[in-house]
């Protein structure tokens, strides 16, 4: 059986209303930290059923954020977390990004 590598051209062959979209948008130059962002973050956090979505740029860094907010959740309440954690899907090359905020992990 031959597994194909991509299947983008059948995920955009009726994608007309997104490429008009995406011009306007880089028509704005608000690429990082603007409205579509707002809006996206909104809109997930509604369609996820939480009352807030944080939009990052990569896989590596929204486990970093996660991370770094439960160390801190740790350190504010002064409960040291019960067991260590990883995250069973990232890859390794994720390793060396999150072993400076490892260790500050407070472990019981």
């Amino acid at each position: 059986m031959k597994v194909r590598y991509s299947y983008l051209p059948q995920q955009f062959e009726n994608a007309d209303d997104l490429w008009g979209e995406l011009k306007e948008f880089v028509k704005t130059g608000d690429f990082t930290l603007g409205e579509p962002l707002k809006e996206f973050e909104r809109k997930f956090a509604q369609l996820i059923g939480t009352k807030y979505a944080i939009g990052v740029n990569s896989g590596t860094d929204a486990i970093k954020l996660s991370l770094k907010a439960k160390v801190l959740a740790a350190v504010i309440t002064s409960s040291p977390l019960e067991t260590p954690f990883a995250f069973k899907e990232s890859l390794i090359a994720s390793v060396p990004e999150l072993t400076p905020i490892a260790y500050f992990v407070p472990i019981s």
